[in-house]
């Protein structure tokens, strides 16, 4: 078993004194609420898909249990927003008067509300001490570790630091579940999911196209065939892995699970579906990214059939630290290997590292940078123009200070763009300051 100990003054001296008061009421009044009404608690950690697989969990129990099952509407995850979620709280961010009403307020869920019998709580880490400040204010029934990658390795500096901190969360009381096909992870010794090997619990026959993923499922040896999800992307089956695998950890009937499961859909803005003419077709997968998920769409794309014009609208990975050239590197030579017909990099990194190897490959009208996301929205509209079959426009980027949904509206249908993220006058007076410096 995986034990440590709790070392809460390394993490604290990590941030602000006035964040320290805050975060030190919020854990209090958090372990009280936890103590107080003893939710079973479902832990969801991992470094690419977490906040997908927490949604497909909820969604499913929300279907068996209704109004017994919590998870935070805002995707909280973080020193902040455990506690937050947990108090049933949004943030008052940098408001003291705000953060006073929270605190009087989550009095008040702890003494007088009907509290949740089922926690799904995301549990997401970028820096080290972190998950034991998390793992002090509640321990997990059900321990979920999908994978772990190089994602935030500028703060935990070493592939080993992220995964030591993840597996924190592995603790005496919690059933572990855990991705057996993650190199980091398949020398654990607790419930497992594969793909790619021989399991209890195992997908096969994966057909993922545009519009929905099909697969087989055995599950002690007896096959439930052609399931079939509206989702978008093979490695999803993860998630439905790890789903499936929490209803069985809470004696739920596998085919009662495989019912209440088909349903399960995309959490809001983290990835859509958007049309535009000539039935052309935009995947716009706009949260976050890593080598890892960039890696696992590029395979995505080589398998998509040849009815298709494909085109890859990405950006800058972020937060490598002295991994950057390496992973930007090991990308492109991925792209120069994928069956991607136009490539459309965006911001600094990507010029830096990868757009002479891609142009040597692709030719310079097949390959394109910019630094305004604007100008590379018009770029692709003008590639869809001129192509006579209909495209694939694959985006993928963090939600952070290049604002690639504003290219994406050079190429959508208009009646999409409620679908893209951070719309509205306040960021269009941000994007506008933006992109008024390009």
């Amino acid at each position: 078993m995986f034990h440590y100990v709790y070392d809460l003054e390394l993490f604290y001296d990590k941030i602000s004194y006035n964040m320290q008061i805050i975060l030190k009421i919020l854990s209090i009044l958090a372990k009280v609420c936890v103590k107080k009404h003893s939710p079973f608690v479902i832990w969801i950690t991992w470094s690419v898909g977490k906040t997908s697989a927490v949604n497909f969990v909820y969604q499913f129990l929300e279907q068996k249990y209704g109004r017994k099952v919590f998870v935070s509407p805002y995707n909280y995850n973080g020193e902040f927003w455990l506690p937050l979620t947990i108090l049933q709280q949004k943030t008052g961010w940098r408001n003291p008067f705000l953060w006073l009403f929270i605190f009087v307020n989550s009095l008040f869920v702890i003494l007088f509300k009907k509290y949740p019998k089922i926690l799904v709580l995301e549990y997401g880490i970028d820096h080290i001490w972190e998950m034991d400040y998390m793992m002090n204010i509640v321990e997990p029934d059900i321990s979920v570790i999908l994978n772990v990658t190089e994602n935030h390795i500028m703060q935990m500096k070493s592939i080993e630091n992220i995964r030591k901190e993840k597996l924190k969360i592995i603790w005496k009381k919690s059933r572990v579940i855990f991705n057996n096909d993650d190199e980091n992870l398949k020398y654990l010794d607790w419930t497992s999911y594969w793909i790619n090997d021989s399991s209890k619990l195992k997908a096969k026959n994966i057909r993922s196209g545009v519009w929905s993923i099909i697969f087989d499922l055995i599950y002690s040896w007896k096959e439930y065939r052609w399931l079939k999800y509206n989702l978008v992307w093979e490695f999803q089956v993860y998630n439905i892995l790890a789903l499936i695998w929490v209803g069985l950890e809470m004696w739920i009937d596998i085919e009662e699970i495989i019912k209440l499961s088909k349903d399960i859909f995309a959490p809001t803005w983290r990835w859509t579906i958007l049309q535009w003419i000539n039935d052309s077709i935009i995947i716009d997968w706009s949260y976050n990214w890593g080598y890892k998920s960039i890696s696992e769409w590029i395979k995505y794309l080589n398998d998509i059939n040849s009815e298709y014009i494909k085109i890859a609208f990405v950006w800058d990975m972020r937060e490598l630290w002295d991994k950057t050239q390496i992973f930007h590197e090991k990308i492109s030579k991925e792209l120069i290997n994928s069956k991607i017909d136009f490539i459309i990099l965006v911001w600094e990194e990507f010029n830096k590292y990868s757009l002479k190897q891609l142009e040597n490959k692709f030719w310079k009208n097949r390959v394109y940078h910019f630094f305004d996301s604007r100008l590379a929205g018009k770029t692709i509209k003008n590639i869809i123009n001129h192509q006579d079959k209909k495209s694939l426009i694959f985006v993928k980027w963090s939600q952070n200070t290049i604002f690639l949904e504003e290219g994406i509206k050079e190429f959508c249908l208009e009646k999409e763009m409620t679908k893209l993220v951070r719309q509205g006058k306040k960021w269009g007076k941000i994007k506008n300051n933006f992109f008024s410096k390009c």
